[in-house]
């Protein structure tokens, strides 16, 4: 049985953790044909770090669980990815028991829990083909590619493109003074909204964001242009652009 068909049954699946004690986390793991690692370490951390991605109980861990990947990691555990990327689940297969979970990524020694290459990575792989100015997700992209990239975005405010500072800031980005050039490879531009009278169908209340790849900007496509505006409505209305950037 792997990780994947963990199942919890009963009562316990929809209480929330705070609830629920150590003994009833464990019996209801072992029902499942797992354990926890250490004392109740994995249930601590689940409580801690779950509900900053939406994992409250037994049952919205087990959707997690179901829905993510696993790739092997150090001294023959392995790691289970969740919440796109955004958090993991260190296990032993062999073993059958659930070590910890946390936000983010693993640390790796002295390597910088940044890797903008693979967030950047990860949001090429979703752009497509924009109609003409993408398709409505660049707020969700650009989040799930940091997540992705090892930083931890935690869900507040409104989630719109235009209001993404603070989270940004919490998850260890700076905004930068000024306009920002020249651009750096992972900055991510977060861009007021905007109505216009004149041509109702350009408006944008909720604003964009986009993530610099070296050379041009991305979003749920790949922009034209040397700005994060994403077209030509942008250019025109110009609304305020705020640059942010993980310090080196």
């Amino acid at each position: 049985m792997g990780i994947q068909d963990i199942k919890f049954t009963g009562l316990i699946q929809n209480r929330d953790l705070s609830s629920i004690t150590g003994p009833e986390f464990f019996n209801a793991l072992y029902a499942c044909g797992w354990k926890e690692g250490i004392g109740t370490h994995f249930l601590q951390q689940l409580r801690k770090d779950g509900p900053t991605r939406g994992i409250y109980t037994p049952a919205q861990l087990e959707r997690a669980i179901a829905r993510g990947t696993s790739e092997p990691g150090r001294d023959g555990k392995t790691i289970h990815w969740v919440c796109n990327h955004s958090a993991y689940i260190v296990y032993n297969d062999a073993t059958r028991t659930l070590i910890t979970f946390s936000q983010g990524r693993p640390s790796e020694g002295k390597s910088s829990r940044w890797d903008v290459s693979r967030a950047l990575q990860y949001l090429r792989s979703k752009t497509k083909p924009p109609p003409p100015y993408g398709y409505h997700k660049c707020a969700t992209l650009v989040e799930e590619a940091i997540a992705v990239g090892g930083l931890a975005i935690v869900k507040f405010g409104s989630g719109k493109a235009k209001d993404f500072g603070p989270r940004l800031i919490r998850a260890g980005f700076v905004a930068v003074l000024g306009t920002g050039r020249p651009y750096k490879k992972g900055d991510v531009a977060v861009i007021d909204g905007f109505t216009d009278s004149a041509a109702p169908e350009h408006n944008s209340p909720y604003g964009h964001m986009a993530m610099f790849d070296g050379s041009i900007w991305i979003s749920d496509y790949q922009q034209p242009g040397d700005t994060p505006y994403p077209g030509s409505h942008y250019e025109k209305a110009k609304p305020k652009i705020t640059i942010y950037r993980v310090p080196e």
